[in-house]
């Protein structure tokens, strides 16, 4: 896309996007894999079960490689936005980069369960995993989190909304995007994860974004759109497991 949204760009009222990979895609100024408009607080637009890799945004003051919200109230649940790119960042502050972004205005993100990793900006690829708008343009904007995991840690005051049961500064050890079952490419959890047993599942979502068989949650569900399965034979179950939290070994 030459400005906004290279792949896929919505300005409509609530609507969900779900069970989805958006992956390789470019746009200039922001939102590489989307750019949201959305309404209103009270009709908030959603992703869920879904993943947000490899996307691109190339301008210098570039933001949202992953994903962009320009207008509006987002839910991003259960789902995982990783290895998106702001190629040519030339600058930092709060603005800039961001595997997930919120533009300037009082708008508002919510991150619940959900992964955010290795996103970076910059020729050096300097991690940059979230990026809030500041300016003029009225009130600031908002970004919460609730039992998600963030790879590398926000710069100060990014993450400024509620925060609750969070992991922040860990690598949740993500596989490369593969076919791992299902009609859509994820990652998958690697062995050990910290990712594993942490997330939530208040959506009441029977299964990971890759659909049936793969059940979402064993024990407590997992952050990000993948739910890792430790064995196939005695998944049901008759064995004993561990309480610790963190991918079988």
């Amino acid at each position: 896309a030459r400005n906004m949204g290279g792949g896929l760009a919505l300005s409509i009222p609530h609507t969900t996007v779900g069970g989805s990979t958006i992956s390789g895609n470019t746009a200039e100024y922001a939102g590489g894999g989307a750019y949201l408009l959305g309404t209103s607080d009270a009709e908030p637009l959603v992703i869920q079960n879904s993943t947000l890799s490899g996307n691109v945004v190339s301008h210098e003051a570039g933001h949202g490689s992953g994903v962009e919200l320009a207008i509006g109230a987002l839910q991003v649940r259960n789902s995982t936005v990783a290895f998106n790119r702001v190629a040519n960042a030339n600058a930092g502050g709060d603005g800039i980069g961001g595997g997930v972004s919120v533009g300037e205005g009082g708008h508002t993100i919510e991150l619940i369960s959900t992964l955010v990793a290795g996103n970076t900006r910059g020729a050096a690829n300097v991690p940059s995993e979230l990026a809030r708008g500041i300016g003029i343009d009225g009130p600031p904007s908002t970004i919460s989190a609730r039992r998600s995991l963030i790879q590398y840690t926000p710069e100060a005051g990014v993450l400024n909304g509620t925060n609750v049961d969070n992991l922040i500064g860990v690598d949740p050890l993500l596989q490369p995007l593969a076919d791992n079952g299902g009609p859509t490419r994820t990652h998958a959890l690697g062995l050990g994860s910290p990712a594993c047993d942490r997330g939530e599942n208040s959506a009441g979502l029977a299964f990971d974004q890759r659909g049936a068989p793969f059940a979402r949650g064993y024990r407590q569900p997992d952050i990000g759109a993948y739910e890792h399965r430790g064995d196939t034979i005695f998944y049901g179950d008759f064995e004993l497991h561990t309480t610790t939290p963190g991918c079988m070994r």
